[in-house]
């Protein structure tokens, strides 16, 4: 008998309460979400400006000359993702001064040479290149690391297309004296 009044009970309570709203009653408002978290960027990240930046806005590349972003001065993980950002972004990092130090190696292209500072992540599985130019008249081979030499290299960052591909591509501009041996 106790349990034939505890499941009428039960019933009366559900049937009581329902899903539905009062009639005549607003419809129950969703709480806002919260907002995403923001979580400060770590201490030796560059942060690229969000536009190109011209020489008025970021200044000159530095007064005493040094790079606005120098990649010798970070961890491989670091290097290998900082390098990987400007390739998805290069016109946020254009116009801005950078030291990077890795690989050299050229590739003979259609109608000129490239050249290249392969740098890698931390394991070695992974590497980038960083395509640069030397400003003046250098002669390739003579003006040029060995293939496969470790050297470090300050140019400015730049983008540019090449005649009949609307491709952006990206460099660093370099004085032949700013390529060196590591």
């Amino acid at each position: 008998m106790k349990q034939k009044l505890l499941g009428l009970v039960l019933a009366s309570c559900l049937a009581l309460a329902g899903c539905g709203t009062p009639a005549g009653s607003a419809p129950a408002q969703s709480l806002p979400s919260p907002a995403p978290q923001s979580t400060p960027a770590p201490e030796n990240t560059p942060t690229p400006q969000s536009a190109p930046a011209t020489e008025e806005e970021s200044g000159p590349a530095s007064a005493d000359g040094q790079p606005q972003v120098d990649l010798t001065q970070m961890g491989a993980n670091m290097v290998y993702a900082v390098v990987y950002q400007m390739t998805l972004d290069p016109a946020a990092y254009e116009g801005q001064r950078i030291r990077v130090a890795g690989e050299y190696y050229s590739a003979p292209g259609p109608k000129k040479t490239y050249f290249f500072i392969y740098v890698s992540d931390a394991a070695a599985c992974c590497s980038q290149g960083l395509e640069f130019v030397l400003e003046g008249a250098p002669l390739y081979p003579e003006d040029y690391p060995e293939e496969g030499a470790q050297v470090v290299l300050t140019g400015t960052l730049e983008t540019y297309t090449e005649e009949g591909d609307p491709s952006l591509y990206f460099r660093l501009r370099a004085d032949p004296q700013d390529l060196a041996p590591l």
